[in-house]
């Protein structure tokens, strides 16, 4: 139970730090801001998805 809503709030802050960096990014190129955001972000759920697996060998 714990981790489904640790999952859920670490989605939450992940999608409200977008947000934010849609914000603050210049009109004329938003995705230099997003992309690096969205690779480490795939990069820490590939990581998480990772150590579960693992764990459950």
């Amino acid at each position: 139970m714990s981790a489904a809503l640790a999952a859920i709030w670490f989605g939450f802050l992940a999608l409200l730090a977008a947000i934010g960096l849609l914000a603050i990014a210049p009109r004329w190129e938003p995705g230099q801001w997003l992309l690096p955001a969205a690779r480490t972000l795939a990069l820490v759920l590939a990581a998480a998805a990772y150590a579960a697996w693992l764990f459950t060998l």
